[in-house]
């Protein structure tokens, strides 16, 4: 057996464009992979801000928690259409589409004035998440021998579970501790991304 490490040229085919594992492959899953963890980004965003948003469309808990609810569920019930159109249209086309959404629904949910209206933002961001690791594990799948299928399926996972932690401590710790000491928010946000105190 071969190891993942020494997989020879595997792409004896001569109908494939590319030979799988070579350079191209992997600077399709790179850039599959920061789409991805900009996902995960997108999906845990409101993790962050949730009592700030709770504040500011002055809504309970419970309402709070429907953003989630809403984004997840619209997640779950697009598997099966995503993965039909995936087959149709191709990862690249969806990876962009779901970008597209995620970003429009984070745009419209930051300048949303009602319940109602953050609740539809949530609705595309779900929508445009449900696209984007579906599309990955379809690339995994036609560009990588199956010896390499498994790193390389776990890797964007795990480095999407590390894309919270850099959102949690800084906005958290500066948003929640500086609310009310004079400092803008323009000012909040900055030396959040500066690491100052």
């Amino acid at each position: 057996m071969t190891s993942p490490d020494r997989v020879g040229d595997v792409a004896t085919d001569p109908t494939l464009r590319y030979r799988l594992g070579g350079r191209k492959t992997w600077m399709v899953w790179a850039a599959a992979t920061s789409v991805y963890i900009l996902a995960v980004f997108h999906r845990t965003s409101l993790g962050v801000a949730g009592l700030i948003a709770a504040e500011r469309f002055h809504i309970t808990s419970a309402q709070l928690a429907t953003f989630t609810m809403v984004q997840l569920f619209v997640y779950a019930a697009m598997q099966i259409p995503v993965g039909a159109i995936l087959d149709r249209v191709g990862a690249k086309k969806l990876l962009i589409t779901g970008v597209v959404l995620m970003t429009a629904g984070q745009f419209a949910f930051a300048f949303a004035n009602t319940f109602g209206a953050g609740v539809a933002a949530r609705v595309f961001v779900g929508m445009g998440d449900a696209m984007i690791f579906i599309s990955l594990m379809q690339l995994v799948a036609l560009w990588f021998p199956p010896a390499r299928t498994a790193m390389v399926t776990q890797r964007p996972v795990s480095w999407g579970r590390s894309a919270q932690s850099p959102q949690r401590r800084p906005c958290l710790q500066h948003c929640t501790t500086w609310a009310g000491h004079g400092r803008s928010p323009r000012r909040q946000v900055l030396a959040s991304f500066s690491g100052s105190c």
